[in-house]
């Protein structure tokens, strides 16, 4: 007899874990990845001395050029919002779930499937803005 009721409460208890584990999953989803939708200003000396390095990370940006013109790529692996690490010369790693992504944001190994954010870089003035564009 005691050891039927140790199992249905040994099940009680993963059952209750189970589902506090799958609240959590879901909550952290429904609150979002942060949102990279404002302009952000860099000073224009600061994104000229990054691209003659050959790209930097600025502000949770990694700054370089794509075809010739300057752009920010975000720091933020798209799969869950984990903070990626540069990985010099062949791009990011997430250390949350090992995505992989060269330097201008493109996937290059999963779980992430889309590529990450990237914003084009517009001299204003003595400063450039980064401005999202439609790519990652």
């Amino acid at each position: 007899m005691f050891r039927r009721s140790f199992l249905r409460d040994l099940w009680r208890l993963a059952t209750g874990a189970l589902l506090a584990s799958g609240f959590l999953t879901v909550r952290a989803a429904l609150r979002g990845r942060p949102r990279d939708q404002e302009p952000v200003r860099f000073d224009a000396a600061e994104i000229e001395e990054a691209i003659s390095s050959g790209g930097r990370v600025l502000r949770g940006m990694f700054v370089t050029t794509v075809d010739g013109k300057p752009v920010a790529v975000s720091m933020r692996c798209t799969h869950l919002g984990c903070l990626l690490i540069l990985e010099s010369p062949s791009g990011f790693r997430c250390p949350c779930h090992h995505s992989r992504f060269d330097r201008t944001g493109a996937v290059l190994r999963g779980p992430a499937v889309q590529p990450l954010r990237r914003f084009e870089l517009v001299r204003v003035g003595p400063n450039y803005l980064a401005r999202p564009t439609g790519a990652g």
